[in-house]
């Protein structure tokens, strides 16, 4: 995490790079700034993750700095450092993700630090779920990354932990196992008709009645493959199939 402290008085900058990088070795402070001219000239170019920002500076007001900041870069993370906490209402109107009152201490900014980590998770996870919605499914195929459209999808096989996805244009080991991609699948048009298959609906060609209340399925696109359903997924598929 890249860290950028913008702060007028030497002595609370030195402490609060000392406290950040005994708070969390992964922290990595790339400069310290003393007015909030220099910080606005600098920031795309140091491209901080984190900005400390001194609310009573000498030549700017940190609140005109921020909204600046945010102007520049939605995604910058505000802590807002301060000895006055009358700014406090003006500062989270500002979607400040914190606001520390000086001195600094390190148990609180343990919890500056704490909070930081959550909203970034928040955030990947909020990716993760906009990428799920592209209906892509990303695979390792050598030393690339391919992401494959997956209504060309015909059938996933577990091996091992992971799996292979057969598609209309190829083969592809994924490092996902079958449970994952199922869970990815879920609200698309896919079925786990044994442990070890899922199927696209879509591509289902022949049902063919096999033993004990079980079936073999012929899908579109694989000739000669003939994919197992149990018998407990049985009636569940007969269901969705309304047959």
């Amino acid at each position: 995490m890249k860290a950028l402290i913008v702060e007028d008085e030497e002595y609370s900058a030195i402490e609060l790079k000392y406290l950040l990088k005994k708070v969390d070795k992964n922290i990595k402070v790339i400069g310290i700034i003393n007015s909030g001219q220099k910080a606005l000239n600098i920031v795309k170019k140091l491209n901080p993750d984190v900005v400390f920002l001194d609310i009573k500076l000498n030549d700017l007001n940190g609140l005109e700095i921020a909204k600046s900041l945010l102007s520049l870069d939605e995604g910058i993370k505000i802590i807002f450092t301060t000895a006055y906490d009358e700014y406090a209402v003006k500062a989270f109107e500002l979607n400040a993700l914190d606001y520390v009152l000086k001195p600094f201490s390190e148990e609180r900014l343990k919890k500056t630090i704490e909070k930081i980590k959550r909203n970034n998770e928040v955030e990947t996870a909020g990716l993760g779920k906009k990428f799920e919605e592209v209906k892509k499914l990303p695979v390792k195929s050598d030393s690339k990354l391919i992401f494959i459209d997956i209504d060309e999808i015909i059938y996933i096989e577990a091996e091992g932990r992971n799996s292979i996805i057969k598609t209309a244009n190829g083969i592809y080991k994924s490092l996902y196992s079958l449970k994952d991609i199922e869970e990815r699948l879920k609200n698309n048009c896919f079925f786990r008709v044994h442990k070890s298959y899922i199927i696209n609906l879509k591509k289902i060609r022949e049902i063919i009645p096999w033993f004990n209340n079980t079936y073999l399925i012929k899908l579109s696109g694989c000739e000669g493959i003939e994919i197992p359903v149990s018998k407990n997924k049985a009636n569940e598929l007969k269901s969705i199939l309304n047959i």
